[in-house]
């Protein structure tokens, strides 16, 4: 009779997984780490998975698309920012960048998030702004990159 390998085998792949996944939600480093980082970088968790990011959006967003399309993980990004005591996180649609974009904006400890979303193909004709609780349209589309400094 062969050796049962199985229960080994489900072993050995958890542990891979806890290796490959070591960051919960009590580990999550803070905003600051991703500053001048792709929200994807390796070196961290995905900035848009960090429970900071993600709880402000949910609470921010009541539209579940907006809210599907602002945290998932495929599209062109500009590297995450800070300025202001704020991070800001800037993505869009492939291809598309001009006609559909988003960005994320929250002070450091994850309140106050402001979430511009523009969608061409929308009636609106501007940039949505979503606040907790309220929305507005401006006649710009959101913000893609970090200020340039004045001096």
């Amino acid at each position: 009779m062969a050796p049962d390998f199985s229960s080994g085998i489900r072993i050995a792949t958890a542990l891979l997984f806890i290796a490959a996944f070591p960051a919960s939600a009590g580990e999550a480093p803070l905003l600051t780490a991703y500053d001048g980082k792709y929200p994807h970088d390796v070196r961290v968790p995905h900035f848009l998975t960090h429970p900071l990011v993600t709880q402000a959006v949910e609470r921010a967003v009541s539209d579940v698309e907006v809210r599907q399309r602002l945290l998932a993980p495929d599209g062109p990004r500009t590297p995450i920012w800070i300025a202001d005591g704020r991070i800001h996180s800037w993505g869009c649609e492939a291809h598309l960048c001009g006609a559909h974009n988003w960005m994320i904006s929250m002070g450091l400890d994850g309140s106050a998030p402001e979430i511009c979303y523009h969608k061409a193909s929308s009636p609106d004709a501007g940039a949505r702004w979503y606040r907790e609780g309220e929305s507005e349209v401006r006649d710009y589309q959101c913000p893609a990159e970090k200020p340039r400094s004045r001096e």
